[in-house]
């Protein structure tokens, strides 16, 4: 079974989050915040200033706490996402994306970018992010999900538990 890792990060700026649209030809664009693969002996904190600084011109300067853990197990592969609060950061935002996938980059207004977020067909990338940007559930939160179809996600455990 393949594994794949994924960073993303959380970046704040006063009462806006930075969000990216992306996707690719053959799908519906979405708003997300930045991340993507970490590659074969790559750190993961080195994945995630990558990721960041090609999909959004953003250099992270300091990776803050853990935000939240997803795993997502399904018939052929399972994907393991680490999403982090980058809590430092300059630059100026433009995208330089090898992969192409990335058509807009900006900073959005918290309740805006989970408006958006509603949007995202893949309830295990949607739930915990907006879950954790309402405030409710702790940081360091792990979420584990079983993929039965394309779009269909059961939540199997969220550890810790919701009170």
């Amino acid at each position: 079974m393949k594994t794949y890792h994924i960073a993303s990060g959380i970046l704040r700026q006063e009462n806006t989050i930075l969000m990216i649209k992306q996707g690719s030809t053959d799908e519906i664009p979405y708003w997300f915040i930045p991340g993507g693969m970490i590659e074969y002996g790559e750190h993961i904190e080195h994945a995630l200033k990558r990721e960041i600084q090609e999909e959004t011109g953003i250099v992270a300067t300091h990776i803050g706490n853990l935000a939240y853990i997803v795993q997502v197990i399904s018939h052929t592969h399972q994907t393991i996402a680490f999403v982090f609060d980058v809590t430092h950061f300059v630059g100026v935002l433009a995208h330089d994306d090898p992969d192409e996938l990335i058509h807009e980059v900006q900073f959005m207004p918290v309740q805006t970018a989970i408006q958006e977020l509603e949007h995202v067909p893949w309830a295990s990338m949607k739930q915990p992010l907006i879950a954790y940007l309402q405030s409710q559930v702790p940081a360091g939160t792990l979420w584990q999900y079983r993929q039965h179809g394309e779009f269909e996600y059961e939540l199997v455990s969220r550890l810790p538990a919701q009170k």
